[in-house]
């Protein structure tokens, strides 16, 4: 008897688990597809940034760059080289994508 009780609760918890994790995806959907109506690369990152709610500097630490690079990035003064572009979308786990 205890074993289809454990079995039942274990579904239960599956359950539960698979809703949280679509919710999640449903509320990352909802966060950026405004994100991508952005014509520019550099709205685009101010943008994310923003969604966040960091400072360019609390931005940087995370990513691993200057606050000063990220203001470059976000005027559009200089474009990221593949490595910074990497280490922001690392840090936050987001899909390179999202910014095309």
């Amino acid at each position: 008897m205890n074993e289809i009780v454990k079995k039942e609760e274990e579904a239960k918890t599956e359950e539960k688990i698979n809703e949280v994790n679509k919710e999640v995806e449903k509320q990352k959907e909802t966060k950026f597809r405004g994100f991508k109506e952005l014509e520019t690369f550099p709205e685009k990152i101010k943008a994310f940034r923003e969604t966040l709610g960091l400072t360019q500097e609390e931005f940087g630490e995370v990513c691993g760059l200057s606050q000063k690079q990220i203001s470059h990035y976000e005027t559009g003064t200089e474009i990221p080289s593949l490595v910074s572009f990497a280490r922001m979308v690392r840090a936050f786990h987001i899909n390179p994508s999202q910014f095309f």
